[in-house]
């Protein structure tokens, strides 16, 4: 990449001194030098103790339990302050009833989600648990490159806790 057309300061932000193009990836090489892109630079989640994880390592997981079409994960500030780990499943209505043959209850399917979610959380560190969810059949708000928009989903799920008067502690395992 040569740079952005006609706009500097958008060059040098993605384009180093040394001409690296920044792409906002995040990786590691293992020792075989194979490269894994472990998430977004924009996307990390940054933890009061300076730990850091990347919602499309949960995102991989949740998406993997039976009846979740797609995940959303972000790091949600709590009253107090730490930033916890929560997650929006976008619950696939269509696999379920084939599965199941009738749509469980509300309290039924988060009680299954939860239950999913404690073993992910079980080969998880202490600090990286997903400690609340939230349920939806509203599919995720997505750019052309089927890449979530992230901060038009968090913005959405905020609003919907404020109109509700709510907390992540309070709807969790709930639809919103």
């Amino acid at each position: 990449m040569l740079g952005y057309y006609e706009d500097e300061a958008e060059t040098k932000n993605a384009i180093d001194k040394n001409g690296w193009l920044r792409t906002g990836d995040l990786g590691i090489i293992d020792k075989d030098g194979y490269i894994s892109i472990r998430g977004r630079a924009k996307s990390m989640i940054v933890f009061t103790n300076g730990k850091k994880a990347f919602p499309e390592e949960y995102e991989v997981l949740l998406n993997e339990i039976p009846g979740v079409k797609d995940s959303f994960v972000w790091g949600h500030s709590s009253p107090g302050g730490d930033i916890q780990v929560c997650a929006k499943l976008i619950v696939n209505k269509e696999a379920i009833l084939a599965e199941e043959g009738e749509m469980p209850s509300e309290e039924e399917l988060s009680a299954q989600f939860e239950e999913a979610i404690k073993e992910i959380n079980q080969t998880l560190p202490q600090y990286k648990i997903i400690r609340y969810f939230v349920m939806s059949y509203e599919d995720l708000v997505k750019t052309t490159t089927l890449k979530i928009k992230r901060p038009v989903e968090e913005k959405k799920i905020n609003e919907k806790l404020k109109d509700l008067g709510l907390d992540m502690r309070k709807v969790s395992g709930k639809f919103i």
